[in-house]
């Protein structure tokens, strides 16, 4: 869509606005950490889920009428600016939270501002404050009930399965929706809240301890291996899984009972889950098969190397060894409960799928109710058709969106995706809508949990699914990587990425497997080509171009 009348055949009418929060006025908005979870434009129906979700999940969501996420284009992106004005009210200073802020929400160009939110002080005060003994509050009654809920979560989400599955006519199945699907997403969500509060600020100062004991590099290699036994993160389980796969450790039913509900796209109700997919398996076994070191040999080598270097590091410790025993395993207990809770909820968001094409079966209007928010659905199933009339217009709106480039990581003001895509300057990294041109990052940089380094040819790849393309030994680089992305890591020597951080379930699977993996570069994907030649290095968290690919 590089016309002017092709722009203009994408006007946005009022119901298409939905598609569109950056028009509310200037703020800044980031899809950093949030393009790992929805890599995709949404359609209607997982936006409304997603805004469910977030509500529960963010301890302030909401001052008055401004939201701190919305939606750009489709995208699910936050709005920094919301919360730059809430640290404001309670006495951040704005050089403050940008630094503070940029593992969350990327690093700034040099001269961006972050425009505040028109919110008084005493409103945004008189939210927060009670807000957060609130979520206090509950989420220390919610990590007690936390170890059930994992324990009894996949079969339950089995009996809701079944439950729609059952209901025969669209009243009994809306029935089914208030007085078991959605109080169990609430829950599920309430869950993930309290896991992703513990652990997160002890790492740091654990990792100094232990690197002042064995280096960089063995407090690497004593902290990784959290996910690589029966109490598995599930950041790596999925890949660890495919490997009992291919050896026949496991069969394929066992693998879709306990994964087959993760993959890139999970949160998206629209997008059929692995377990719905015949192929899925063989072609992730296909990926898998090229690597030149199975699974199973790269984690044994990582845990013979761990065991030898915690042996040296506990040796020089001596009297307080058991302690600092205690604390790594304390801080990878909450990690892999904290990966685990996202498991669940990428769980019961496949639940929610079957419950919008159990809707669509009983209404008779199929997967047009993907195009339809879950309170549409609802009244449809109470009797209101009236916002089917709407889909025909979402439909095309949605497949507009899905064809325009990947949208800038961070963006400021009014924005027009097919207008940016349409420029010749456009930029990945940034877009400002007063027009102000700001540097670009010159360097390639990120975030980094390891101090490995690696060289080798890059690939970029868009989707896991041209994971075909993927040779042993390549740099994988990617707009952003999920556990969707974890087979193609034993392929990769290392993962660059313009979005995430080094906190997630793909950066925690690299971890353990002991690829070097940047992420949050910004613009990676547009500063490096398929077969430049590249060196990874962790510890600085740079990308050296050693040989540009031939023209």
């Amino acid at each position: 869509m590089n016309s002017n009348s092709s722009h203009q055949s994408h006007q946005i009418t009022p119901d298409a606005a939905i598609w569109n929060d950056s028009l509310q006025g200037d703020y800044l908005w980031s899809c950093f950490s949030l393009g790992e979870m929805m890599p995709d434009v949404m359609t209607p129906c997982t936006w409304s889920l997603m805004h469910l979700h977030l509500a529960d999940t963010l301890a302030t969501s909401t001052v008055g009428q401004h939201r701190s996420y919305g939606i750009i284009g489709g995208r699910l992106y936050t709005n920094v600016s919301m919360s730059a004005t809430l640290y404001s009210a309670m006495g951040i200073k704005p050089e403050q939270f940008r630094t503070a802020a940029q593992q969350v929400f990327g690093p700034l160009p040099e001269g961006a501002e972050i425009p505040m939110m028109p919110l008084p002080k005493l409103q945004v005060l008189r939210t927060v404050m009670p807000s957060s003994f609130v979520v206090r509050r509950r989420v220390k009654a919610n990590m007690k009930r936390l170890p059930q809920f994992l324990a009894r979560a996949p079969q339950q989400c089995q009996e809701l399965q079944a439950s729609i599955r059952a209901a025969s006519t669209p009243a009994a199945l809306a029935e089914v929706w208030r007085k078991a699907v959605e109080p169990y997403f609430h829950t599920a969500n309430r869950m993930l809240e309290a896991a992703s509060q513990q652990g997160g600020p002890n790492l740091a100062l654990l990792r100094v301890e232990l690197a002042k004991l064995g280096g960089e590099a063995g407090a690497d290699l004593v902290l990784s291996g959290i996910g690589t036994d029966q109490k598995s993160a599930f950041g790596i389980g999925p890949l660890v899984g495919l490997a009992q796969l291919a050896e026949g450790a496991i069969d394929q039913h066992t693998y879709i009972r306990l994964y087959g509900h993760r993959f890139e796209d999970e949160f998206e109700v629209a997008a059929p889950r692995p377990a719905e997919d015949p192929s899925w398996i063989d072609r992730q076994l296909a990926v898998l098969n090229r690597a030149g070191e199975d699974v199973a040999g790269i984690l044994q080598r990582r845990a013979a190397e761990r065991a030898e270097t915690w042996k040296r590091m506990k040796d020089r410790r001596m009297g307080t060894a058991a302690k600092l025993e205690g604390q790594v395993e304390q801080w990878a207990a909450a990690v892999r409960c904290r990966e685990a809770a996202r498991s669940e909820v990428a769980r019961t968001f496949a639940v929610l799928r079957a419950f919008v094409l159990r809707a669509g079966e009983l209404t008779g209007h199929g997967e047009d109710l993907f195009f339809l928010t879950i309170q549409e659905i609802l009244a449809l199933l109470n009797g209101d058709a009236a916002a089917l009339s709407l889909v025909p217009e979402r439909r095309t709106a949605y497949e507009a969106y899905r064809a325009l480039p990947r949208y800038p990581v961070l963006i400021r003001g009014r924005f027009d995706p097919f207008r940016w895509a349409a420029a010749s300057d456009r930029r990945g990294d940034y877009y400002d809508a007063s027009g102000k041109v700001l540097p670009a990052r010159e360097e390639i940089t990120g975030f980094s949990r390891s101090p490995a380094a690696a060289e080798g040819r890059v690939r970029v790849l868009a989707s896991p699914e041209e994971g075909a393309a993927l040779e042993p030994g390549e740099i994988l680089v990617a707009p952003a990587v999920n556990t969707g992305w974890t087979p193609l890591f034993p392929l990769a020597s290392a993962v660059v990425t313009d979005m995430g951080t080094a906190l997630t379930d793909a950066a925690i699977a690299a971890w353990e497997l002991g690829i070097p993996m940047l992420a949050g570069c910004g613009s990676a994907t547009t500063q490096l080509r398929t077969g430049d030649l590249v060196r990874v290095d962790g510890k600085t968290g740079k990308v050296e171009v050693l040989e540009p690919a031939p023209q």
